[in-house]
This record gives C-alpha cells, sequence and structure tokens, in this order.
C-alpha cells in the first residue's frame, strides 16, 4: 500500500459549534484527525480570552482567533480604531464620517443638534454599539427627539452619526458588500483575500420622494 504524503495533522473542533459539520468534512478531505489533546490546531468559533491563549501558546498549537479581535464587530470600539487610524493616516481613513460616541461625546453631540437643529439641517443616525441586523437603529433631528430614544432604549452605549442623504448607489439602491479575509500574520502583515463574496442590495430605490420622507422623518429604518 501506497503510503499517503498528508501530514498528520491534529485538529480540535470541540468548541467550533456551528462550524462543527464543515470543519468535519475539511478534516476528512485533508485527512486530518480530530484530537482534544495534543492539538495542532485548535479552531474556536467564539472570541478568545488572553488567559486560554497563553495556554495554547505554551502548548505549540495553533488557533484560529486573534486577541481581542472581537472588539472589531462592536460598533463603539471599532469606531475609536477609526479615529485613531484617521489621526496617523489622514489621507486614508477621510472616508468615515464623523461619529459620536455616547455617552463619551454627550456635550458635543447636543451643542451640535442644537445647531444643526435651528438651521433645519441635519438628520442623524443612532446605532447600540452591540445592535446587528437594523435592530434599535433610529433616525433623529432634534435634541428632544435624540433624549426620547435614549430613554426607550435598552443599550446605554452608542454611535451616532450624520445621515448619508446622498449616499452611493448601484441602480438607485443601496448595498453593501461582505469581503472575506484570511488574516495570518501581523508583523509582517500577510492576509489573503476570498475570490467569492456576499452583496446586499436594499429592495427599495432611493427616490426623490425617499429623501423628502428621510428629511421629514416620516418613517423610520
Amino acid at each position: 500500500m501506497e503510503k499517503s504524503s498528508s501530514p498528520f495533522i491534529r485538529l480540535d473542533i470541540s468548541q467550533a459549534h456551528g462550524g462543527y459539520d464543515l470543519l468535519k468534512q475539511i478534516m476528512k478531505s485533508n485527512k486530518w484527525h480530530e484530537s482534544k489533546k495534543n492539538s495542532d490546531i485548535v479552531w474556536l468559533a467564539g472570541s478568545i480570552n488572553e488567559l486560554y491563549l497563553k495556554i495554547l501558546c505554551k502548548s505549540n498549537s495553533l488557533v484560529n482567533k486573534y486577541p481581542k479581535l472581537y472588539k472589531l464587530a462592536k460598533k463603539k470600539e471599532n469606531s475609536v480604531t477609526f479615529r485613531l487610524m484617521e489621526k496617523y493616516f489622514p489621507g486614508e481613513f477621510d472616508f468615515y464620517p464623523k461619529t459620536y460616541l455616547y455617552p463619551e461625546d454627550k456635550e458635543s453631540l447636543e451643542e451640535d443638534v442644537k445647531r444643526a437643529e435651528v438651521n433645519c439641517k441635519g438628520t442623524y443616525i443612532l446605532k447600540p454599539s452591540g445592535g446587528s441586523q437594523g435592530t434599535g437603529i433610529q433616525l433623529f433631528q432634534t435634541k428632544s427627539e435624540l433624549q426620547n430614544i435614549l430613554l426607550t432604549e435598552n443599550s446605554k452605549e452608542f454611535i451616532i452619526q450624520k445621515y448619508i442623504t446622498n449616499p452611493l448607489l448601484i441602480k438607485k439602491k443601496k448595498f453593501d458588500f461582505r469581503v472575506y479575509v484570511l488574516l495570518t500574520g501581523t508583523n509582517p502583515m500577510n492576509a489573503y483575500i476570498a475570490n467569492e463574496g456576499l452583496a446586499r442590495f436594499c429592495t427599495v430605490s432611493v427616490t426623490v420622494k425617499y429623501r423628502k420622507i428621510i428629511r421629514n422623518l416620516k418613517q423610520r429604518i
């Protein structure tokens, strides 16, 4: 019998959760072996804490997560990161709209909202820091509307931005792209971008009527 040239790789998928079945298929096609002890690779579904990372480092196991990377999925922490990047690389990060962190920027936010209210200019969008799939997102134009929103929301941390009334469109529809990137190193930076991704389009076109609705806040998003 011809000896297999595949390396003997032991993979711990005990904490993979939702990706368990897919990982089993990958293991089978690569002739890897499942092992909870002395594994070469540990595959985690959630974030990794620093204590567990130290344990893994001592065992020489590779892990599929970077410490504190979950912060990029939190809108507030992500905005802090963008602020720092804009400070050090202003020419590269000027696309990011002005963002208020609540409650840290409460005073400057209220001053800007009041100024916009007097001039009848400006719609703001509020998003809970840990929200997803549009949950808790609201629009407002006045300080009193902001206060009413804060009284009814369960979350205590938000980001607030000037609402973009003239966004980039494809065939009159708003959209976003999800690009999948595998980051294998940070020093030096080494990343692989997947050929396939995800594009999402709104079902309603951005028309003149839509813009008037946003200006008058006759509907919430």
